[in-house]
């Protein structure tokens, strides 16, 4: 296992635990977050964008496939489940709960340096995950 990828677990172990502020302690103070529709700066940023789906999805799970190392980066294909149960905030609105279940399956790239990430990059097809949600796309 090489750096990139210790890096990466940790990130993983804390994305399940689901809790925005712990996950966003895994990036650099200055990293640069790549979402669908959005470009995030820093720690802060991305943890507020990710408690947002934790607070809406509260039994949202993040499943990955076997990390591929390629010197400071590691990527994997995530799979994300769960429920709309609550509110979802998003700078574009709120969506109210639809009570539907997602499965969603995401590419992730993170780049890594001095032991947090740096540079990552989370892509997904939105149109999918709004169509999910009975939400047109």
């Amino acid at each position: 296992m090489g750096n990139a990828t210790g890096i990466a677990e940790r990130y993983y172990s804390e994305l399940s635990k689901n809790d925005g502020p712990a996950v966003a302690a895994t990036l650099a103070d200055d990293a640069i977050v790549h979402v669908p529709g959005a470009t995030l700066n820093g720690p802060q940023q991305f943890g507020g964008w990710m408690q947002a789906f934790f607070d809406a999805f509260p039994d949202i799970t993040h499943e990955h496939a076997p990390f591929e190392e390629s010197g400071d980066t590691c990527t994997t294909v995530v799979t994300v489940r769960g429920t709309h149960t609550e509110p979802l905030v998003s700078p574009q609105g709120t969506i109210p709960a639809t009570g539907k279940p997602i499965v969603l399956e995401a590419r992730n790239e993170m780049r890594t340096a001095d032991g947090k990430i740096v540079e990552l990059t989370i892509d997904f097809d939105q149109a999918a995950f709004m169509s999910q949600l009975g939400l047109g796309g």
